[in-house]
């Protein structure tokens, strides 16, 4: 991800994730519902906007089409909480080449991560590649 592209995508999330949050605290829900719909639409693997847009679904008694999203949001989660562990586990054994490689593909689905970014910079440091 180009540093440009990069700063985009996070301004993007930020804001709309300020405004979902807003118009669900006034109990505006079908704004809220497309707005957490244009985050996962750019940044599928947001299980945060994914949880709120079923949060904001339930609240407009759509429970099935609510329960996809949490089921969507679960999953996410758990995955991205397993590469965690597992760019951690091989930084802790000195794998930096296979830490790197983890982290490079956590940035990928998850751009928003700054600790992916911290983890890889570390590795490629240990690989001399910085």
């Amino acid at each position: 991800v180009k540093a440009k592209k990069l700063s985009e995508l996070l301004e993007f999330r930020k804001e709309r994730t300020k405004e979902a949050l807003k118009l669900a605290q006034y109990g505006l829900w079908e704004e809220a519902e497309e707005i957490n719909r244009q985050i996962v639409e750019r940044l599928f693997g947001d299980h945060v906007a994914h949880s709120r847009l079923a949060d904001s679904l339930m609240r407009q008694d759509r429970e099935l089409e609510a329960a996809e999203h949490y089921q969507v949001a679960t999953g996410l989660e758990k995955a991205k909480n397993d590469r965690n562990k597992k760019a951690v586990k091989l930084a802790m054994q000195s794998s930096w080449k296979d830490a790197a490689e983890v982290n490079e593909i956590f940035i990928e689905d998850c751009c928003w991560d700054m600790e992916a970014f911290n983890r890889l910079g570390k590795a490629l440091m240990e690989l001399g590649k910085n």
